[in-house]
């Protein structure tokens, strides 16, 4: 079975209670273990490969489409319905480790085949993919220009006077 990465761009302004947002929605640039290895240890196969940054799980006060994606809604009434479960699912879910439940209230979980939640700042994210293109370059390969793509939308924000950040979690 694969493994996926979803990512999502989000920006603020500065300040001391910035309110995020997403920048378009969900982002896949690509099936890439040896990247996926250096964000956050996910499908690591070479013990040399550092993690850069350890896994953070999801920041507080994420953007709507990353929250949107990376939670479900427990309700017995719209357990069917994307985006939700019903109480069972969600209590079999916790207790197995696959989920965990976001706030005292118990209304929303993580979605159980999502893992190693994470974050990053701009220079984290581009110390990353320069680091595997380094790695790549090496063995005459090129990353992926999507990895590349996703940096320079970071860096625009970040231009505009904004910050940024990229959240992002892995599939099975």
């Amino acid at each position: 079975m694969g493994c996926d990465i979803h990512c999502y761009i989000e920006h603020a302004t500065p300040g001391d209670n910035p309110y995020w947002m997403s920048f378009g929605g969900r982002i896949n640039p690509g099936r890439d273990y040896q990247m996926f290895s250096l964000l956050a240890d996910v499908r690591n196969y070479d013990p040399k490969t550092p993690v850069l940054v350890e896994p953070r799980g999801l920041p507080d006060g994420m953007g709507y489409a990353a929250s949107s994606d990376a939670y479900l809604y427990v309700s017995d009434d719209l357990a069917v319905t994307d985006g939700c479960c019903s109480q069972k699912d969600a209590e079999r879910w916790v207790s197995s480790g696959l989920s965990t439940w976001i706030g005292d209230d118990k209304k929303r979980v993580t979605g159980p085949d999502w893992h190693s939640h994470s974050w990053m700042t701009l220079d984290e994210w581009r110390s990353a993919v320069n680091a595997h293109a380094e790695g790549l370059a090496s063995g005459g390969w090129k990353i992926d220009p999507a990895y590349l793509a996703v940096t320079e939308a970071m860096q625009a924000f970040e231009n505009a006077g904004e910050i940024v950040r990229i959240v992002f979690w892995f599939d099975n």
